[in-house]
């Protein structure tokens, strides 16, 4: 992503699945998916990923662990919000 009109367009689509995948954005030969883990108050404060080469995780494989994923950044903020 390069352009800002991109960007809002990623964050958004974040916003709404709870989950990024990264296609080689960051590293060649690499996939990555990840979901935020939100404080109490809606901001950062990290996230949880799983990254593989592109052999072997194509953007179905990702796609397919994203609500585990996602039910796993939501377990982690209510630890956080409990703490």
């Amino acid at each position: 992503m390069t352009g800002v009109e991109e960007i809002l367009r990623g964050l958004t689509s974040v916003r709404d699945t709870g989950y990024a995948i990264d296609d080689e954005e960051d590293q060649l030969s690499t996939r990555a998916i990840a979901a935020p883990i939100l404080r109490p108050d809606g901001t950062p404060f990290g996230g949880i990923s799983i990254v593989g080469p592109t052999f072997e995780a194509s953007i179905a494989d990702l796609r397919e662990f994203a609500g585990e994923l996602v039910k796993a950044a939501r377990r982690l903020e209510a630890a956080l919000a409990a703490a």
